[in-house]
C-alpha cells in the first residue's frame, strides 16, 4: 500500500532507492523488538528519536507507525531525524523526530548537502514546501532545490540562504 502511494505520486523504485525512503510498520514494537534483539539500548533509539517513551510507566515504544519514512540530513550529509508521511487518511500528515540538539526543524532544509553544489553554481535556490516535491524535481532535472519542513519558513532558513545565494525563488 505505501509503495503504491509512492508510485502513484510518479516516484520510481530508482529514486526511492536514492533517497534512502523507507517504510514504518503499523506496530508499536517493530524498532523496539529490533533494537532490543541488536543489544542496542532503547534510550539512545529514544534520544534519536525513533522511540517515543509513555509517561505513565515510561516504557519505550515505536515513534513512527504505518507510515512512509523520509531521513532528514543536515547541510553535512549526516542523518539527524526523520520524518513520516502518512499514506492514509491518518493525523498527522507528516510526523517527524522531536526537536534536540541536533535536529531542529527551523534550521534544515530538506536536501541542501545535495543541492549546494548546484546552488552555488547557479546562484539561485528553488524553495519547496516537502520532501516529495523536492525528489520529484530532482528527479526531473533542478538540482537546485530544496524544502523547509512544510510550510514554516523560518529566519534562519532565510538567513541561511541569503549567504548562499543571491536569488530565491519560492514555489509553494
Amino acid at each position: 500500500q505505501a509503495l503504491n502511494y509512492l508510485y502513484e505520486r510518479g516516484f520510481t523504485d530508482d529514486m526511492i532507492d536514492a533517497r534512502k525512503i523507507g517504510f514504518a510498520p503499523d506496530s508499536s514494537h517493530f524498532a523496539t523488538d529490533f533494537m532490543e534483539k541488536k543489544g542496542y539500548d532503547l534510550q539512545l533509539g529514544y534520544e534519536a528519536g525513533i522511540l517515543s517513551r509513555n509517561d505513565t510507566d515510561f516504557n519505550y515504544y515505536d515513534r513512527f507507525r504505518n507510515r512512509i519514512i523520509f531521513p532528514l540530513a543536515n547541510a553535512q550529509g549526516r542523518i539527524v531525524g526523520y520524518s513520516g508521511r502518512t499514506y492514509t487518511e491518518q493525523e498527522p500528515k507528516y510526523l517527524n523526530s522531536p526537536e534536540s540538539p541536533i535536529f531542529q526543524k527551523r534550521k534544515l532544509l530538506y536536501n541542501l548537502s545535495e543541492a549546494r553544489k548546484s546552488i552555488r553554481q547557479k546562484d539561485e535556490v528553488i524553495l519547496l514546501e516537502g520532501f516529495m516535491d523536492v525528489i520529484k524535481a530532482d528527479d526531473a532535472g533542478l538540482k537546485n532545490v530544496v524544502a523547509s519542513m512544510g510550510t514554516q519558513l523560518s529566519n534562519e532558513h532565510i538567513t541561511f540562504l541569503k549567504k548562499l545565494c543571491s536569488h530565491v525563488t519560492l514555489m509553494f
